[in-house]
């Protein structure tokens, strides 16, 4: 986009960017344009930033600048001149922004009560909705370190869906999304509910632990003298 370009030829990306330097300009003033005296400065801006500012929307970008305007109150120093990066940051939810634990927390406790997923007492419900929603039983038995990673990314993945949600609606819930506190579950939760208890029963009969997982029931299958080159490959 170039600076000089007409309101009527904008295209929704330009429409963005355009917004997003008029802001900065509206909050730093003088030191904008100490930053950017001309055009070409802020065209070489435009275009080398532009593609990080339109993966935002307007009202993430009118949150990160009322977070910017706080910011520079209570640290002047540190906020002096425009700084585009750290800007575009202010304007990506975060989870603290809703009382959620950060993602490595969420990941830690999900990765803790995988097992129990109706029982325990989350730190937050957006946790158990981003953790359902990556799916309990393939976070159980993520053994290998491949296997983790891809697990976890796929957390993160929920994780943040479920901020983006808390940022646009109020709620961390989609309306098809589980729910577990003081609602009763659907039939075919409950169904879902109800056949884990069994294959959980099951294994303990076979003195294997569900709360070990994959690796534990490989290994048991080994000490029966069952071929687990199929479930190993």
């Amino acid at each position: 986009m170039k600076s000089g370009t007409s309101a009527e030829s904008l295209t929704l990306e330009d429409k963005k960017i355009r917004y997003f330097f008029n802001r900065l300009g509206r909050v730093y003033g003088a030191s904008f344009k100490v930053q950017y005296p001309n055009g070409k400065a802020l065209q070489d801006a435009y275009e080398e930033w532009g593609e990080c500012i339109t993966e935002l929307n307007r009202p993430q970008m009118d949150a990160g600048f009322k977070k910017l305007t706080q910011a520079m109150c209570d640290d002047p120093k540190a906020w002096k001149f425009p700084n585009i990066a750290a800007t575009v940051n202010l304007c990506k939810p975060k989870p603290e922004d809703f009382g959620m634990p950060d993602a490595y927390d969420a990941w830690q406790e999900v990765q803790n009560h995988s097992h129990e997923p109706l029982q325990h007492s989350w730190s937050h419900r957006a946790v158990f909705i981003a953790g359902q929603y990556t799916k309990w039983f393939d976070i159980r038995n993520a053994t290998s370190l491949d296997e983790q990673r891809t697990i976890k990314k796929r957390f993160e993945k929920e994780y943040q869906r479920v901020v983006m949600r808390m940022f646009i609606t109020g709620s961390e819930q989609p309306v098809e999304a589980l729910e577990h506190q003081n609602v009763e579950l659907t039939p075919f939760e409950k169904s879902m509910h109800h056949n884990e208890q069994i294959q959980q029963q099951v294994m303990e009969q076979q003195g294997i632990n569900p709360q070990g997982g994959r690796a534990q029931y490989l290994s048991r299958l080994k000490a029966m003298g069952i071929s687990t080159a199929r479930e190993e490959a």
